[in-house]
């Protein structure tokens, strides 16, 4: 499921699906079999996001809340300002290119305790990726100073979307 997935048929999704776009949750209108009783939440956790089967297909609940408020299927990636994949409140909710929607991410596993700072043989190293590819910013003596780098160099590339 990509975001190049085919879009549901909207008169549809609203017939079936009610969405509150202050908490992000999504509750079936009308019941369908034993699982999907009118009223009851809808969708199921997979994978640290939330998806909903609709006639057959699965599809991601923050694509849903984007279709069923802006009244468009999403064309870029859907990215979550909070880094929680299954809080699907339309203010947490954004377009994103791939490369935006990676600058969002939280810091990994990383020994320095920054984003894009690794040890190196003479020090502290910053690195960001641009454009699919990893750009060395520099070698610095403390992580404090290669974060700071980083920091810098995520604000420009990255804007709104840099995270530290």
């Amino acid at each position: 499921m990509s975001r190049t997935q085919a879009a549901p048929n909207l008169a549809r999704v609203n017939d079936l699906l009610a969405y509150d776009p202050l908490t992000g949750i999504f509750t079936w209108k009308v019941t369908r079999g034993s699982r999907a009783q009118a009223g009851a939440r809808a969708g199921t956790p997979s994978n640290d996001y939330r998806q909903i089967r609709i006639d057959g297909v699965i599809y991601k609940e923050h694509h849903l809340a984007w279709y069923m408020t802006y009244g468009e299927w999403p064309t870029l990636d859907i990215d979550h300002e909070d880094t929680v994949k299954s809080h699907n409140w339309i203010e947490n909710l954004r377009e994103a290119t791939k490369s935006q929607n990676q600058y969002n991410r939280k810091l990994g596993q990383n020994k320095s305790g920054f984003k894009g700072v690794t040890r190196g043989r003479h020090g502290w190293v910053a690195k960001i990726r641009i454009d699919k590819k990893s750009t060395y910013l520099g070698s610095f003596r403390t992580p404090q100073e290669a974060s700071a780098c980083y920091q810098e160099a995520a604000v420009k590339h990255a804007g709104k979307f840099a995270r530290f």
